[in-house]
């Protein structure tokens, strides 16, 4: 299961999203941000934890561990969505609007929502951003090709959802860390988010598709 875990790991590079980490940021400068920023999380790690269940019987229906067809679908897999990310890097690039972006509307009535339909919020941006769901897939795909423990499976799907939001936890406990002077730290990240963000949106992508491109065509042609 180590093994497992250290391939999946660099997935958390391409779960980097400056514009989530924003929003974290944002919504802790409300009265009751902390609470509502958790909710925020923990409805995204809770669709990702079952979308990762899902993926996992998906791809196992698709190709069966060790089969010959296993061994052919995930670099197939791997290239398809690292040539997606270099796409989304280069919308990026080019200034279009980042699909991970959340709605602006949330942005003018977070002081008007409450923790609990922020948890909904949560919930539907994690159904909308291309780029985490893919990821996901990924991971199941590298889950299951491992053949482990059914237990071991479903410990590795919840450490995998757990890195499709660690980004959004950095905030929180910058705050919790800091206190009285977490406040500031805040305002200094928001400001910082907003002058790099695009450059950080192409670099990872940018950098993240490649390495998958590079995967998928050495598992085909290697």
């Amino acid at each position: 299961m180590g093994a497992v875990l250290l391939q999946i790991l660099p997935l958390a590079l391409g779960a980097i999203a400056p514009t989530m980490i924003g929003l974290v940021v944002f919504i802790l400068n409300d009265a009751r941000g902390l609470l509502k920023a958790f909710t925020l999380v923990l409805g995204k790690y809770i669709v990702y934890v079952f979308w990762g269940l899902i993926s996992l019987s998906l791809v196992g229906y698709i190709s069966p561990p060790g089969s010959r067809k296993a061994d052919f679908v995930s670099p197939v897999l791997f290239l398809i969505f690292g040539l997606l990310l270099l796409i989304l890097a280069v919308r990026s690039f080019l200034g279009e609007d980042d699909p991970d972006a959340p709605p602006p509307k949330i942005l003018t009535i977070v002081d008007k929502i409450g923790p609990l339909k922020f948890f909904g919020v949560g919930v539907l941006l994690s159904l909308v951003q291309l780029r985490f769901i893919l990821l996901t897939l990924v991971g199941a795909a590298i889950i299951t090709n491992a053949r482990l423990q059914t237990s071991q499976n479903i410990i590795s799907v919840f450490l995998l959802a757990l890195l499709m939001v660690w980004v959004m936890l950095i905030p929180i406990i910058m705050l919790l860390a800091m206190g009285d002077r977490g406040d500031d730290a805040m305002k200094s990240m928001r400001v910082w988010l907003t002058h790099n963000q695009r450059k950080l949106n192409v670099a990872v992508m940018g950098i993240f598709g490649i390495g998958l491109v590079i995967v998928g065509l050495i598992g085909i042609f290697g």
